[in-house]
């Protein structure tokens, strides 16, 4: 009988820590042995419309169902795992090619034609990959068919890729450009990958990871944000809210609004049902900051004002509220216009990045590089607690050089006749 640490509670596969606990162990042996381990990776299409229309009770009925069909048609050596929010691995010992594309269109025919709760139809999508044929490491076996599992979305959903059939150039030199849904992302490839990699190593490891982009003003901080937030905020719960320099000495302001437009996303049900799970102290604590919670639980509490008094107890339910919504899912916390972030809110997020709890939590932020002096800008204050921290990146946005500049005005313009000098003007204005 499998540990039940290894056991995902709602689903009954296999979890994370099984995946990591043991296919080291698995590609080992087969380096040894001389035969390929497969690995499918399986994302459920448009999850987050049935969450929405249907709320996060069906959802997760529909993890489980799911889950049962895909232990239904495998051999019993074939290991089902639950990787992320939707997402599933099934590693196959010995993945011979004929195999991994037989067992991948006989799963995405029976999940077609299966009825789920609510007479709901699902369709899924897999992406394949092999060791040591693709990958020669569990993380680019990991990473390799997660790339192949996009083109198969990106394709047009319920269909498998395998990453040998993607072509070799659209995962190097294009990848991340064809990884966010923007028209052509210029000159930021490398920090976008290193980004992406840095939130999946969060994912998979369980614990939180934060970091921080800067740059001068209108370099395009808030585009490179809303990048990484696209790819990542449909396997999570998320937050987002941009600083204001009006708010800087009011405590939680910028976490609240973040809640509070996450919030107004929701259902009601599935709101009512992470609330509740509350302690009374630290419902009342947040009554007075997100009113609409009021017309959800069916309460009435008196308006209170927030004073510095309080900000112990509201960091005590700021804290329990973001636990709440991680039992549920993986959560992104973004801001923009960090540098007007209030203290209590970096001191709040600081807190979770140096939890050494399993909390899959993803943060991240934008500020000014320059310009920001003196004690009135609370970041500045802080700002070295969080880079002496191991889960903590800081990345800088550096201008566009010549070349860039040329394809972006290129991009923008298409067909444009321009000269050397029209772009050597342009380099001169920006720097």
């Amino acid at each position: 009988m499998q540990k039940e640490i290894f056991i995902d509670v709602l689903t009954q596969v296999f979890n994370r820590q099984y995946l990591y606990s043991h296919l080291p162990q698995l590609l080992e042996k087969a380096e040894k042995e001389k035969f390929p381990v497969g690995m499918l990776m399986i994302d459920v299409d448009n999850f987050k419309r049935i969450n929405d229309d249907f709320g996060h009770l069906t959802g997760d009925k529909v993890l489980k169902k799911l889950a049962e069909i895909l232990k239904k048609n495998l051999r019993d050596q074939d290991k089902v795992i639950r990787y992320a929010g939707d997402e599933f691995i099934i590693v196959v010992e010995n993945g011979e090619i004929s195999y991994l594309k037989k067992i991948a269109s006989r799963l995405k025919e029976e999940v077609e034609k299966a009825e789920f709760e609510n007479n709901i139809k699902c369709t899924i999508s897999i992406g394949i990959a092999r060791y040591p044929q693709d990958a020669k490491s569990l993380e680019d076996l990991i990473e390799l068919a997660d790339q192949a599992l996009y083109f198969s979305k990106r394709k047009g959903k319920n269909r498998l890729y395998l990453i040998s059939e993607v072509r070799k150039e659209e995962i190097t030199l294009k990848l991340a450009k064809t990884l966010f849904p923007c028209k052509k992302f210029i000159g930021r490839e490398k920090e976008i990958l290193e980004a992406k990699r840095f939130f999946d190593k969060a994912l998979s490891e369980y614990k939180p990871h934060c970091f921080f982009v800067k740059g001068v003003q209108g370099i395009g901080k808030s585009r490179f944000l809303n990048q990484i937030n696209n790819y990542f905020k449909n396997k999570c719960f998320y937050f987002s809210s941009v600083g204001d320099k009006e708010k800087i000495k009011v405590p939680y302001y910028l976490i609240a609004e973040a809640i509070e437009n996450f919030i107004k996303q929701q259902k009601r049900e599935s709101i009512k049902e992470i609330i509740s799970s509350l302690s009374p102290q630290a419902v009342n604590q947040l009554l007075p900051l997100f009113p609409q919670l009021k017309e959800i639980l069916e309460v009435t509490s008196p308006q209170e004002k927030i004073n510095l008094d309080q900000r112990f107890f509201l960091f005590k339910a700021f804290r329990d509220l973001i636990l709440a919504f991680l039992r549920k899912r993986a959560v992104l916390i973004s801001f923009d216009n960090l540098h007007y972030a209030d203290i209590a809110t970096l001191e709040l997020i600081y807190y979770f990045l140096k939890s050494p709890h399993q909390l899959p939590l993803l943060i991240n932020g934008a500020y000014i590089s320059q310009g920001l002096k003196g004690t009135e800008i609370p970041l500045l204050e802080i700002l070295s607690n969080f880079r002496r921290e191991e889960r903590f990146k800081e990345m800088t946005l550096e201008r566009f050089n010549r070349e860039e500049i040329k394809e972006m005005v290129e991009t923008i313009f298409p067909g444009l006749l321009f000269s050397e000098k029209f772009i050597e003007k342009i380099e001169k204005s920006t720097s």
